[in-house]
């Protein structure tokens, strides 16, 4: 068996799929069920996994019965070729260093003063994107550190003698993130300020953000413990990683192959030890002093011994660094304090590679997480635009027309109406279609009186995005203008609104400060969640005790407490210091949500409920249809009847993206 290259582990979960590696070198490992994974995903993805690397696998097999076929692959290649020009260092007296982060170095004029340069993002720093905590892309502090740490060599100090973090950066899904070090002048002692900046790449006139600051020293005190035991450690109790890993994921931790480099842990008397190795996805950790995810691998494990507490790194204190380019690290992290540790590190064979006198750690704030994630640039809202729509046309388009306004009606009723004609129309009829509504969006804040079409906008924008061209989406507060909808298909926009006569048409826009919405109170009274035992009512029934101190909770399922994992939820949430009622009743049944609104006196509400049933607009059917907008769009209505006389202090509802 030791001589096999590939290994499929068959089980409940992947109990021996992350040891084979350190067993059996060379080989790849894939396990075809997790527990916290939704079964067919996780077999299939370990189908594909071991068929990429050779394995013969029988996909007529799998999807005997299921309705797949073989369909032709895209005719172009799959390339992707990049022709912008990267950028170089252009300001006078600026040196390219070669370090991944600060590429460029420049003396200041005048001053005994550094600054040094960079930029982040996730496509030129793919490896960051791996490092997620409470749904953001967190740049780890152990870059911080890496900065201060590689400004300190360049100007011939020993160390960091301090560093404290002050605040979070959060790298965006897009665009990029200029970082500046500025290394001060030596004081009388040769001590010599440092600090961290951050801005927006392009934003000029962004205040530059400071993330860390602190003290380069010429010469640092020896540390108190530079040992290292013998390895491994005796006496020592191992540490289930994937138990670990769990934990880390139930805390709101999100690591991706580039920060999974712990490869074995002890838990000692007052200390924890781990090997670490640098994965291939955390990219080439030659030009670093020491890689972040290496050392944020190597911090994590304090997390071991925090209680179920988001701890992260803080203040640093006498940061020592003698080696670069380090791959793998044997360490000893040592509590001296309340939240605070000392760390040694050594490379395979016991030979010190850094050592951190003190490392204060500190709770994550998720308020300072969302102000630092939360830049207004990165947020946008749809916006209806003036549309210039010419007096006349020289080649009127051909289209058909259906007006929905003409016959109103419930909205699976209309939906499914719409959806027939879609499909007669792209069966039998060349040309567009234009699908007309009466009021069932808002252009400007106003009401939408026929909110049983809204659904239809929805289902059209998927068509469109499916069938481009084919089809035009437009909304009127009244009878069009003569002649007006055929220059509003000539002009090619395939969504459009008329207001007053004028045309409109969405596009994306920034959001400003003063757009966004205030936080909701939850910790009032109970709130409902319906869906609240499935996986996303579980996740924010967790999330609203835990960040936001709800006490009372009223989880709504079909099944309720027969709901899988529905009593395990009820015991975690209770550990959390929660009330939890759980509730079997479909909220689409006006009369039962009635009687059990009646018992609970509920002061929030929250919709999650929903039924997943997709299709392509050509074999969608009325049922699928029916299936999906009930307990979402029916058991919405209920909701809002049955609570519109109440205080409610928050009404949210989640949706598709596709509406």
């Amino acid at each position: 068996a030791a001589d096999a290259g590939l290994w499929l582990e068959i089980g409940p979960d992947a109990a021996l799929t992350p040891l084979i590696g350190d067993i059996v070198p060379d080989v790849f490992a894939a396990a075809t069920l997790r527990r916290d994974r939704e079964e067919s995903r996780s077999f299939v993805t370990a189908l594909a996994e071991v068929f990429v690397r050779g394995a013969s696998v029988d996909w007529s097999a799998q999807y005997a019965g299921s309705g797949a076929r073989r369909v032709d692959l895209p005719t172009y290649p799959f390339q992707r070729h990049r022709h912008w020009i990267e950028p170089e260092a252009t300001a006078a007296g600026a040196g390219s260093t070669g370090h991944p982060l600060l590429g460029t170095a420049v003396k200041l004029a005048g001053r005994d003063e550094l600054l040094l340069t960079g930029r982040l993002s996730q496509r030129t720093h793919p490896w960051l994107a791996d490092h997620a905590i409470l749904g953001s892309v967190l740049v780890p502090g152990t870059t911080f550190v890496e900065a201060a740490s590689y400004a300190a060599e360049h100007v011939g100090a020993d160390g960091v003698a301090e560093l404290t973090l002050s605040a979070p950066l959060v790298l965006p899904e897009r665009g990029a993130i200029d970082l500046q070090v500025l290394v001060g002048a030596p004081d009388e002692d040769g001590r010599r300020p440092v600090t961290v900046y951050s801005r927006p790449d392009g934003d000029e006139e962004r205040a530059w953000a400071v993330h860390a600051d602190g003290l380069l020293a010429v010469e640092l005190p020896a540390p108190d413990d530079a040992g290292m035991p013998l390895w491994p450690p005796t006496g020592g109790e191992d540490v289930d990683l994937t138990e670990f890993h769990d934990r880390l994921g139930d805390l709101g931790y999100r690591y991706g192959a580039a920060f999974l480099g712990v490869r074995r842990a002890w838990r000692g008397e007052n200390a924890v030890f781990a090997e670490i190795v640098l994965p291939d996805e955390a990219g080439d950790g030659e030009r670093f002093v020491l890689h972040p995810a290496l050392l944020d691998a190597a911090l994590r494990i304090v997390l071991i011994e925090t209680k179920g507490r988001v701890l992260l790194p803080f203040a640093w204190s006498d940061v020592r660094t003698s080696a670069r380019g380090i791959s793998k690290l044997r360490v000893k992290i040592t509590w001296i304090g309340d939240d605070t540790v000392s760390v040694v590190a050594t490379d395979e064979l016991g030979v010190p590679v850094a050592t951190v006198g003190s490392l204060a750690l500190r709770p994550l704030s998720p308020e300072a997480l969302r102000q630092a994630g939360a830049s207004t640039d990165e947020l946008h809202v749809v916006s209806w635009l003036p549309l210039s729509v010419p007096d006349e046309v020289d080649d009127a388009p051909l289209f058909a027309l259906m007006d929905v306004g003409k016959q109103p009606g419930p909205a699976v009723e209309v939906t499914g109406r719409v959806l027939r004609r879609l499909q007669e129309h792209l069966e039998d009829e060349e040309g567009r279609l234009v699908v007309m509504t009466r009021g069932s969006l808002s252009v400007s804040g106003e009401g939408v009186p026929a909110l049983g079409a809204s659904g239809v906008w929805g289902l059209v924008r998927s068509a469109q995005s499916e069938n481009p061209g084919r089809f035009v989406l437009v909304d009127s507060d009244k009878d069009l203008p003569e002649g007006l909808l055929t220059r509003m298909v000539a002009s090619g926009e395939p969504q459009l609104a008329v207001r007053a006569g004028e045309a409109f048409v969405p596009r994306l826009a920034r959001l400003t400060r003063q757009e966004e919405g205030s936080s909701p109170v939850w910790g009032r009274g109970p709130v409902l969640i319906t869906g609240g035992t499935g996986g996303l009512g579980a996740v924010l029934a967790r999330h609203l005790v835990v960040e936001h101190g709800v006490r009372e909770l009223v989880l709504l399922s079909r099944r309720g407490s027969e709901a899988p994992g529905a009593r395990e939820l009820e015991s975690e949430l209770t550990e959390l210091g929660a009330a939890v009622s759980l509730v079997a009743c479909d909220a689409a049944d006006h009369a039962a949500l009635r009687a059990v609104l009646a018992e609970h006196p509920v002061t929030a509400v929250v919709h999650t409920a929903g039924v997943l049933d997709d299709g392509v607009i050509g074999s969608l059917t009325g049922e699928q249809l029916e299936r999906v907008l009930r307990p979402k769009a029916d058991a919405a209505w209920n909701l809002h009847e049955l609570t519109r006389d109440r205080e409610l202090t928050a009404f949210v509802l989640y949706s598709s993206v596709a509406g």
